[in-house]
C-alpha cells in the first residue's frame, strides 16, 4: 500500500498524508460537480455539556416534541452530549428550542475550516 495516495486511503490506511489526499480529492470532486460548502461547514463548537443537560433536564416537553420543535435528531442530540462537540447549526438549532443563545451553551470554539 502506498501511504500519501487516495488508494491507500481507500484501502484503510489513516495516516495524515492519506487523509490528506481524501481531502484533496473530495475538494476537487465537490468542485467539479459544483457542491457549494453550507456557510457553517466546517465550523465546530465546544458545548458546555452540563448545561445543557440541565436546561434539558428542566424542559417539560416529551423528547420527541422536542426533537420535532428543534429539527436535530435524537442520535444527534445524544452524540453533542456525548462528544461535547456540534456545528454551530445544530447547536443554534438545539437553542433555539431551549429558548436560549448558543452562546450560552458554548465553550470555546473549537475550529475553523
Amino acid at each position: 500500500m502506498t501511504c500519501g495516495t487516495l488508494t491507500g486511503y481507500r484501502k484503510g490506511c489513516r495516516c495524515d498524508d492519506c487523509k490528506q489526499a481524501k481531502r484533496e480529492n473530495m475538494r476537487e470532486y465537490r468542485k467539479r460537480k459544483g457542491i457549494e460548502p453550507k456557510e457553517w461547514y466546517g465550523v465546530s463548537v465546544k458545548v458546555n455539556t452540563q448545561r445543557l443537560a440541565a436546561l434539558l433536564a428542566v424542559d417539560e416537553r416529551t423528547d420527541e416534541a422536542f426533537y420535532a420543535d428543534s429539527g436535530v435528531p435524537s442520535s444527534t442530540l445524544l452524540n453533542v452530549l456525548n462528544t461535547g462537540r456540534t456545528s454551530e447549526a445544530t447547536l443554534d438549532k438545539i437553542a433555539c428550542a431551549l429558548g436560549c443563545h448558543m452562546s450560552q451553551l458554548t465553550i470555546e470554539e473549537v475550529s475553523r475550516g
